[in-house]
């Protein structure tokens, strides 16, 4: 059943007894590398520009109708 659903997902099946020559069955060719960059999620101006509106937003609104 193991070798059915390798041959299916175009894999391949080793039984325990060779599981030694599965290091010389391996693909050997490259791999890309993947490579982490790092980048800020927010602009720091933007997000306090914003944070100030809505704030501000909030107490005109409270103010206008006298809420607590």
């Amino acid at each position: 059943m193991l070798a059915r659903i390798a041959a299916d997902a175009k894999g391949r099946y080793f039984h325990i007894t060779t599981a030694d020559l599965l290091l010389n069955q391996l693909d050997r060719s490259r791999r890309k590398r993947s490579e982490y960059v790092e980048r800020p999620l927010y602009s720091a101006p933007l997000f306090w520009t914003l944070f100030v509106s809505v704030l501000t937003t909030e107490w005109i609104l409270r103010r206008k109708y006298q809420l607590r």
